[in-house]
């Protein structure tokens, strides 16, 4: 029996609890059925569920449908740990019937953002991120943290410059920004982690503070061989991934956070080339032989395309292709990885009309409002979608507005699935395309 391995990624808030959910109750309710892209090829997909042994995170994708069950439906909380959820699939056409085991892995975005950190000492990596602190929208954050590593030269506590560095990894992800390391530093604020007690620390303080900077080294290296390796392991051993990209947000906030998000997802895909680029590293931090498996195929989906206007969409795809264009060539060439781009919405929350405004028809998307909390749905305009990223853009321009959205309603039938925007083609692309 074939066994597919796949992970369903993205950076922080982008979807991914809401897309597995989604994905595990459009399987397990035989979505395909409805599919006409799945009609139009013969081709049928049925789900049972498989116990997951030996692991500790299950995901607990019960208590996220029920939270749309019942009014008010709510959207689930954000990913804390790696969960893992198992299906049996029998992909079926008129001519044959193959079963596969199907194993879903849903971790934190913010995860992603610590993996470069591998191949990088304890010096290079303060460097970097010394560096980083000054560009853009991170000078102002950082003035503080950095202030604290001059009074670190003059007599002050190290604790202090840590617990400095935190508040100004919090600031970065107010503003949207996600190249935040180390990402355990943010999740044990939510008590996802143990306490991280070292930072970064620029040239001038690792020397005028020698004691320091060793103990800060030897918890930089502590904690990669705590949460590094094994995460990396999981990330690479997973041959199909789909990877959530939130444009829309990308728009929202600015170029910066464009910047930052670039970043992020081209070293996601240097992960995803580790045969070529990180053979003798994964092995070194995980103790593996790595050439077991490799990233097969990727699916890179402009989600929340709900928020979005019909004719917007195309646009939002365009958009994800052209953030990530640098790198996923280089993967199809090292790798043979097959590389696909879509949008959708795995659970869809609006309805496409058209209002008449002017004289003239207009777009528009019928829905409640997440900020406003409306009883009934209105009428809204979420704007325009360009074709392409904008040279520079200030998001107190509100040029980008695209509201959120409050979920719908599940129907309580066991086995009722939610409405969706293109969700079967990501699912043709995972499961029922040719190889």
């Amino acid at each position: 029996m074939k066994k597919v391995r796949l992970a369903v990624t993205g950076l922080r808030q982008s979807g991914k609890t809401v897309f597995l959910t989604s994905l595990i109750g459009y399987l397990l309710g035989g979505g395909t059925r409805q599919s006409d892209l799945f009609r139009r090829h013969g081709v049928s997909i049925t789900a049972k569920k498989l116990p997951v042994s030996g692991i500790e995170g299950r995901f607990s994708v019960e208590k996220y449908m029920n939270d749309f069950r019942y009014e008010p439906p709510k959207w689930p909380e954000r990913t804390q740990e790696m969960s893992e959820f198992h299906l049996l699939l029998q992909v079926r056409n008129q001519r044959w019937v193959k079963e596969v085991k199907l194993e879903l892995v849903d971790y934190p975005g913010e995860r992603i953002v610590d993996l470069p950190m591998a191949d990088k000492g304890f010096e290079a990596w303060s460097d970097e991120m010394s560096v980083e602190a000054t560009v853009g929208v991170r000078a102002a954050l950082s003035g503080a943290w950095r202030a604290k590593c001059d009074s670190l030269v003059a007599g002050g506590e190290a604790k202090e410059v840590v617990a400095a560095y935190r508040e100004y990894l919090v600031g970065c992800k107010g503003k949207g920004l996600h190249f935040l390391q180390p990402s355990m530093m943010l999740l044990d604020l939510a008590g996802g982690g143990a306490q991280v007690g070292f930072c970064p620390l620029p040239k001038k303080v690792r020397e005028a503070k020698p004691l320091v900077a060793e103990d800060f080294a030897r918890q930089y290296e502590g904690y990669k061989q705590r949460y590094l390796g094994d995460f990396g392991r999981e990330v690479v051993r997973c041959s199909h991934q789909i990877v959530l990209v939130d444009v829309l947000d990308i728009l929202k906030k600015g170029v910066d956070v464009y910047n930052d998000a670039k970043k992020c997802f081209d070293c996601l895909l240097d992960i995803y080339r580790y045969k070529k680029r990180y053979h003798w590293l994964v092995d070194l931090v995980a103790g593996l032989v790595w050439n077991r498996g490799r990233v097969s195929r990727v699916a890179f989906v402009a989600t929340k395309a709900d928020q979005a206007t019909r004719a917007n969409r195309n646009n939002m795809k365009a958009l994800v292709e052209e953030l990530v264009c640098d790198k996923y060539e280089y993967l199809k060439y090292d790798t043979r990885s097959k590389v696909g781009f879509f949008y959708a919405a795995a659970n869809r929350s609006t309805q496409d009309k058209i209002k008449e405004y002017n004289g003239r028809e207009l777009s528009v998307l019928l829905g409640r409002h997440a900020e406003s909390h409306p009883k009934e749905e209105r009428l809204y305009y979420p704007g325009e979608v360009p074709g392409e990223w904008p040279e520079d853009w200030d998001p107190q321009e509100q040029a980008y507005r695209f509201p959120d959205f409050l979920p719908r309603l599940l129907p309580g039938r066991e086995g009722a699935v939610f409405e969706d925007i293109n969700l079967d083609e990501v699912v043709w692309y995972i499961f029922g395309e040719k190889k």
